[in-house]
């Protein structure tokens, strides 16, 4: 029965009350790029460190702020006044802080692999690794135009494809897709 396992990301959502109605536009926004620093582990996640270390190379040309962990509330505010956000995922499984930074307009850098199952590289969101991170950063920041068509476009996606309301309707419509004509008594 694997073959007929539908997988479905209930997690990946935002509720509606921190998507911001009209957000701002990039060039009007006070940070170039955000970093909250929730945590560090180099045996367990190394390449969020080396990210972090390449990203701080840039603090000359950006204005980049690494914010700790504060109200998600302040986390929101902070993600709706920068260019683009820094997201990394642990075995490459699919964060939720890009749908947080895209309720905002914000772009996402990532790393991992599974946001390509939701998101388009270059379109939607920025991915980089420790190696690339540099060139690619500089090349969206560079592009304020590029960066606005990405905001405007991860926005509206976000808003009607990952809302919590939205994401609950489509899983029940798996469920019920799934469940059409069987007799559920057995």
């Amino acid at each position: 029965g694997a073959n007929s396992l539908d997988s479905f990301y209930i997690g990946l959502a935002i509720v509606k009350d921190f998507v911001k109605r009209k957000p701002k536009k990039i060039i009007d926004r006070k940070y170039d790029i955000f970093f909250t620093a929730t945590w560090f582990d180099d045996l367990t996640a190394p390449q969020r460190s080396k990210c972090l270390a390449k990203l701080t190379e840039l603090c000359d040309k950006y204005k980049l702020i690494i914010a700790p962990k504060g109200s998600y509330s302040d986390y929101m505010k902070l993600l709706g006044e920068s260019r683009i956000a820094f997201s990394t995922a642990r075995d490459d499984v699919f964060s939720n802080r890009v749908i947080e930074a895209a309720a905002q307009g914000t772009i996402s850098i990532a790393t991992g692999r599974d946001i390509k199952r939701f998101f388009k590289d270059g379109e939607e969101f920025i991915s980089v690794d420790a190696d690339n991170i540099i060139e690619r950063v500089e090349l969206f920041l560079n592009n304020p135009t590029l960066l606005q068509e990405m905001s405007d476009r991860v926005y509206a996606k976000v808003v009607k494809e990952f809302e919590a309301r939205s994401r609950f309707l489509q899983l029940l419509e798996i469920v019920k897709k799934n469940i059409n004509g069987r007799d559920l008594r057995s």
